[in-house]
């Protein structure tokens, strides 16, 4: 007797049998008998792989021409890393990067939009992070004026530090003897050296999260160029769909391996330039 429920249900395929009914169909096709000699068949088989792989080659080659001149043209990296910069620092842009002046106790730093800064951020993710970490010792050492810019490197997990680091810089300059020298150097310096083990986690942290994110997102373009230079040498061709959808897919995978590869080549060549 059958189940009542609608027909989908009644007539469709268990999950774990799919694999079963998948498995069987390759040993099918791979087992069923040559309709040609296999030296032949190796021989086109060859020749396909051949052709894949120069065609996957032209697009990663031109895949990495295209994003080199997307990231010389429109500086997409510039404003990468003023969107993050934004987000992890606020208003406090300029003072991380050591382009804008301290500001007076209680007073709000004058706004500066990290666009203002192409020239700067349109630079590998490694001069940028040197950028802030030689700001970060700067106003580590001397933080008066620049303390939400300190609270901001330091991160969520150095504010407790930084806020102790903070008071006790202040209670020892407000207990300064006739001489000069402080009563209580020992503890400021272990709370200095606290706060800039935060600091530069924090930083340490940015850089790999920046530079990784950045590396994927080029990587993604990539793959999306090649892809479409393959796609676009398919609709010129007249091969079946098979051969198509194959050719478009070894040009997104292979190509995209290929853009890389060309990229870093193109890389040594010009550090050896230099």
């Amino acid at each position: 007797m059958m189940k009542d429920g609608p027909w989908w249900e009644r007539f469709a395929v268990k999950r774990e049998y799919v694999p079963v009914v998948v498995v069987i169909a390759l040993l099918v096709w791979l087992f069923q008998p040559a309709g040609i000699p296999p030296a032949t068949q190796l021989r086109e088989a060859a020749s396909v792989a051949g052709f894949l792989l120069l065609i996957a080659a032209g697009a990663g080659v031109a895949a990495m021409a295209t994003v080199q001149f997307w990231k010389l043209l429109f500086l997409p990296r510039a404003a990468f890393h003023a969107a993050e910069l934004k987000s992890l620092f606020g208003t406090n842009v300029g003072q991380v990067l050591g382009l804008a002046a301290p500001t007076p106790e209680d007073a709000a730093p004058s706004p500066h939009e990290p666009k203002e800064f192409a020239h700067l951020l349109d630079t590998p993710t490694e001069v940028l992070m040197g950028q802030l970490r030689s700001t970060a010792d700067y106003i580590l050492l001397r933080p008066e004026g620049f303390e939400n810019a300190l609270y901001r490197l330091g991160g969520d997990a150095g504010t407790k530090s930084i806020k102790t680091y903070l008071e006790q810089r202040k209670g020892l300059e407000d207990q300064t003897d006739d001489s000069g020298s402080a009563n209580r150097p020992s503890s400021s310096h272990d709370a200095l050296v606290e706060a800039r083990f935060f600091v530069e986690q924090h930083l340490n942290l940015v850089h790999v999260d920046l530079k990784e994110r950045w590396r994927r997102r080029v990587r993604v373009v990539a793959v999306t160029v090649a892809g479409s230079t393959g796609l676009l040498t398919m609709s010129l061709s007249t091969l079946g769909p098979t051969a198509k959808i194959s050719t478009i897919v070894a040009a997104m995978i292979w190509g995209g391996f290929f853009a890389w590869f060309a990229r870093d080549v193109v890389a040594l060549v010009e550090r050896r330039r230099a």
